[in-house]
């Protein structure tokens, strides 16, 4: 079953807590945030799970510290931001158009399957699907990756949208009785 973030431990629920600050300062994702999970076809129970798939390393190295933090450290490694997701989004991509290919093609070699699936993941495929799909929009990026171009970047949109089918993925396999 799902686990409501809230009902952790206390160090989880202060990250949680610094996480929604982070978003927070995002205001104008929210409103895309609904629209995304439409086009996903798949609602969010753990919100948290949706913004760590959306947010980028550079956004949480501007964050500002945290209250009881000494002055001069940033929180950037103490929250989640969506490489995690992103490796777990591949490992899924790459298995699903691995069994699609086997399934429809009986008679082909693993040269053959291999360059296929390459052909379908790889960053542009990816980038182009998260495009389609409005992910750039919600990217949460530092100042510095947004304003050099960073939401239509084919390198950020493939990773984000990865961490997407990660949390996808995750959100699912933590649903079934004994993660089974």
């Amino acid at each position: 079953s799902v686990v409501d973030s809230s009902q952790q431990c206390p160090a989880r629920r202060a990250r949680d807590m610094e996480f929604g600050r982070l978003w927070a300062s995002h205001p104008r994702i929210f409103a895309r945030l609904e629209a995304l999970e439409d086009r996903l076809g798949h609602r969010f129970v753990d919100q948290t799970l949706l913004y760590e798939a959306l947010t980028h390393r550079s956004a949480l190295m501007e964050l500002a510290p945290a209250p009881g933090r000494p002055a001069g450290r940033q929180v950037a490694f103490d929250l989640p931001w969506n490489e995690r997701l992103e490796f777990l989004g591949d490992a899924v991509l790459g298995l699903a158009v691995c069994g699609r290919l086997m399934a429809q093609s009986d008679a082909l070699a693993e040269g053959e399957l291999s360059r296929m699936r390459a052909a379908l993941v790889n960053e542009a495929s990816l980038a182009e699907l998260a495009r389609a799909l409005g992910v750039g929009d919600c990217l949460v990026l530092g100042k510095g990756a947004a304003a050099t171009g960073g939401r239509g970047r084919d390198s950020l949109l493939a990773d984000g949208l990865e961490a997407l089918v990660g949390a996808v993925f995750k959100t699912c396999y933590n649903q079934r009785p004994n993660g089974s």
